[in-house]
């Protein structure tokens, strides 16, 4: 497919219009020729762009949306919604020893925020994105707290407990 991205980009039209055009014509950029063939070819590629975006809306590998909803509904599936990951975070206090939160409190790691969920032991809880989707699969590091937790020095968001999915075919 990128021999036709190459094959329909604006200097290849251009070229193919120009080269129709006798060679006793003054055929440079700037001759009235050219100035009124390259409208045209800048509209034939955005056609083309649009028309290689509508193709990959009727193939279930590429579409998005709707328009793979209305693909799934087709042969009779739903697709299942996009899911939230949960991600081990761990707590600290400036004491470097583990330090417990409250469930509900709201962090911040790489614009992505996650919310304590559940405790699995002392300063050790379940973060859930609140994005959902894969965003969150690939996340780590430090966390932020949105609001000031008296204590606490340091949270870090780590291991990857249940990873999440895109909308997909059940």
């Amino acid at each position: 497919m990128e021999e036709l991205d190459e094959y329909y980009d604006f200097d290849n039209i251009i070229q193919r219009m120009l080269s129709k055009i006798p060679d006793s014509i003054n055929k440079r950029e700037g001759s009235i020729i050219y100035d009124a063939l390259a409208p045209c070819a800048i509209e034939l590629t955005q056609m083309y762009i649009t028309l290689k975006d509508n193709i990959d809306l009727v193939f279930a590998d590429t579409a998005v949306d709707e328009y793979l909803d209305r693909l799934c509904n087709q042969i009779g599936i739903q697709r299942m919604q996009a899911t939230k990951t949960i991600k081990q975070g761990s707590f600290y206090d400036e004491n470097n020893n583990l330090k417990n939160v409250e469930i509900g409190q709201r962090f911040i790691c790489s614009d992505t925020y996650w919310t304590t969920v559940q405790k699995i032991t002392e300063g050790i809880y379940r973060l859930e994105c609140e994005t959902e989707g894969t965003i969150g699969n690939n996340i780590s590091g430090s966390l932020m707290p949105v609001d000031y937790i008296q204590g606490l020095a340091r949270a870090e968001l780590g291991d990857l407990l249940i990873p999440r999915r895109r909308c997909r075919n059940r």
